[in-house]
């Protein structure tokens, strides 16, 4: 028997069912007709109670397929769509429901992280207070034992700001030292040793307010301390005495080493002009520029003796040397009649008396080196 396609012509379909006068037949098309749509999200309620329905009518489908054999071809035809079509709508719910709890799987996860997150920070929030509340009683604990009465006890607050400032710090101690050092030396009195300034350092850094860090440096760390323990602001006793950085407070800057000038010797002094007199009186007549007796012979017109010296427009030749020291013969004593010799025996007089001082400076530069 053959009757029109459902899927392709569900309206001929329909009218050759109503042609048949197969009641059931045309209810369960009807309502298959009324399927959920195939895309989208459906309404789990709405899908179940359909699938419900439709399960219904195709039980009595199967029924008047029994008792009408002539129409049996056209009812399993369309009790087969109906059963397709309910598979299809389970399935799409299974598909939906797996994707609800993939969805709500992730989204509580993320609430899980927002949460630990919020803990954790939470957490922080407090371990930072109770920190600052165990720094805050050390403080008060140090304020109520503290021996000297006029001990400077820095606040919290300035604690922390300091933490970082080293340069500052460095200055701090620096002016400690310096103040120490001037007490210690205005104390002090005659004929006592000088060598307190070292424990009056000691002893003005223990009167300060002191503290017992919570996280040891690294120098106290190395050296196994059991306490990392220093002036509130400043570098722990350690690093203190070892001179070096703290992570907890200032650093201990190295002064540099003073360097003693030393007075010149008299051998690196300038040497000053001689005079030089005439040969006739005791009146003089100009003055020699003494020269450094290790500078290199010039060849300029301006020559140099052995000595030194050296004379403008005059160069003395060396004699023999004698067999004894030549002497200055005294000009004081000279006689008057002097001014009337000769002018060759003024030179050669002139030149004894630069041959005397030419050998006088050798010896006084044999003498310095």
């Amino acid at each position: 028997m053959s009757y029109p396609d459902p899927q392709d012509s569900p309206r001929d379909f329909l009218d050759h069912l109503r042609s048949l006068n197969l009641n059931a037949a045309i209810t369960a098309f009807l309502h298959k007709q009324t399927r959920p749509p195939l895309y989208g999200r459906l309404d789990v309620d709405k899908a179940h109670e359909w699938c419900d329905r439709m399960d219904a009518l195709l039980g009595k489908l199967n029924r008047t397929m029994g008792l009408q054999p002539a129409t049996q071809d056209i009812c399993t035809a369309l009790s087969q769509l109906c059963a397709r079509t309910i598979g299809d709508i389970e399935t799409q719910l299974e598909m939906q429901k797996n994707s609800d709890e993939d969805a709500a799987k992730k989204l509580a996860d993320e609430k899980m992280a927002e949460e630990k997150a919020r803990l954790l920070a939470k957490q922080d929030k407090k371990e930072k207070q109770e920190k600052i509340r165990k720094m805050e009683q050390e403080l008060a604990e140090m304020r109520g034992t503290a021996s000297a009465p006029g001990a400077d006890f820095q606040p919290l607050q300035y604690v922390q700001q300091k933490a970082g400032d080293g340069d500052e710090q460095d200055e701090d101690e620096d002016e400690e030292d310096e103040e120490a050092h001037s007490e210690s030396a205005a104390e002090e009195p005659q004929g006592t040793s000088k060598k307190k300034p070292k424990g009056q350092v000691e002893d003005a850094r223990k009167r300060l307010a002191q503290i017992v860090h919570t996280t040891p440096c690294a120098a106290c760390i190395k050296a196994n301390e059991k306490n990392c323990v220093g002036p509130v602001g400043q570098a722990c006793n350690h690093c203190w005495k070892a001179k070096k950085s703290c992570s907890n407070g200032g650093r201990r800057r190295v002064h540099d080493p003073a360097v003693k000038v030393e007075p010149k010797s008299p051998g690196d002094s300038v040497p000053s002009k001689r005079k030089m007199y005439s040969a006739t009186d005791a009146k003089p007549i100009g003055r020699i520029d003494s020269i450094d007796v290790f500078n290199s012979q010039g060849s300029s017109k301006h020559q140099k003796t052995t000595s030194g010296v050296r004379f403008d427009g005059v160069m003395v030749p060396k004699p023999p040397q004698p067999t004894h020291r030549a002497t200055r013969k005294s000009t004081r004593s000279a006689k008057a009649n002097n001014s009337k010799k000769s002018t060759s025996e003024l030179f050669e007089r002139l030149g004894q008396e630069f041959q005397a001082i030419a050998k006088t400076c050798e010896e006084i530069s044999e003498a310095l080196n």
